[in-house]
């Protein structure tokens, strides 16, 4: 136990003075705080307006009357002048423009690339609102199912995050074979099996870690911390699996690079096809284990599939992360053992 602990120990070390690792720890919890600042914008859907209200004159009052009423529809923002709003409109973001013409009538001023039927709408609300409201009889009514893409991020952004614990361990290794200090580890008494559970458990603290911290910035409490754990647990084969394909097949960084792109293309894209596709066509993602490992925490965050089905990812998930590992040492194991 003591030669485990003082190789994380010695492999911590080195991380630490590794920036590409830090950057690689750092970069999972600022994308999931980014996520979870713009993410609420992204899923409501807010009409933006900039309308001509003058600061002075005999048309001011009611421009500003006008503006008001808008804002029971719209987002308002006011300027004082036609070009500022003609300004406003050709920003980067969706705003339509509505300018004041000597009539007492709205022009609308839209940047040109916007869908057909924006005209449409901004000319439907300016009738409500110069009408003084609806006519004839309506209904409001809003969709009951909640927005999916919040917790579909929450997934894909843990699953980010227990990926970097591997990595970490990966370069660590590859640190080593370029400083010939693995050649070292092959004549101390340190033995295969502790050399192998020192990485492990590195991999497994480094990404459960940055994996938690993610998961309490995108869901906070709302999701029980025990079940989370538990994902966690029965993902534990998975980093192991990484830091030993791409610490196993790559020599140097760049190749570690090269690894790593394949590596990113099946660990994520895999399970995100299956967002879009049909459950029928499921069967054929049986066989990655990382379909498993989403599987388990898109039980965890949707619940759609009810609480038997996330006991029942997570364990295949956990037999499919423990038989990686065995094809990995059978195939590769002799590049992973220190030479």
């Amino acid at each position: 136990m003591k030669k485990i602990l003082s190789l994380m120990k010695f492999d911590t070390t080195n991380s630490i003075r590794d920036s590409l690792i830090i950057y690689l720890l750092i970069a999972p919890i600022l994308l999931a705080g980014g996520v979870k600042i713009f993410l609420p914008s992204l899923e409501t859907a807010v009409i933006s307006l900039a309308v001509e209200v003058p600061q002075d004159g005999p048309g001011r009052a009611q421009a500003q009357g006008f503006a008001e009423e808008l804002s029971q529809f719209a987002r308002i923002e006011e300027f004082a002048h036609a070009r500022d709003v003609k300004k406003r409109v050709l920003g980067t973001d969706d705003v339509g423009g509505l300018i004041r013409q000597d009539d007492g009538d709205w022009q609308i001023i839209l940047e040109g690339n916007e869908d057909g039927n924006s005209r449409v709408i901004l000319q439907s609300v300016i009738d409500v609102v110069s009408r003084g409201g609806f006519e004839g009889e309506y209904q409001v009514s809003q969709a009951s199912k909640p927005s999916l893409l919040g917790p579909y991020a929450a997934v894909m952004l843990v699953m980010m995050a227990v990926l970097i614990g591997g990595l970490a361990v990966a370069f660590g290794m590859i640190d080593e074979k370029e400083q010939g200090v693995s050649r070292a580890f092959a004549v101390t008494p340190l033995r295969p099996w502790q050399y192998f559970t020192a990485r492990g458990g590195l991999a497994l603290i480094i990404g459960a870690g940055v994996a938690l911290a993610g998961h309490l910035i995108m869901a906070g409490f709302e999701v029980p911390l025990g079940l989370f754990l538990v994902a966690l647990v029965s993902s534990a084969a998975m980093p192991l699996a990484i830091a030993m394909i791409v610490g196993g097949l790559a020599k140097n960084q760049i190749q570690a690079v090269a690894v790593l792109k394949v590596v990113m293309l099946l660990y994520l894209t895999v399970p995100m096809i299956t967002i879009f596709i049909s459950a029928d066509w499921h069967p054929l993602f049986y066989i990655f284990p990382n379909y498993w490992m989403f599987r388990t925490f898109e039980d965890l965050y949707l619940g759609f599939r009810g609480n038997g089905s996330f006991w029942i990812s997570a364990g295949i998930n956990t037999l499919m992360g423990l038989g990686s590992m065995g094809i990995i040492a059978l195939t590769i194991g002799k590049k992973l053992r220190p030479r």
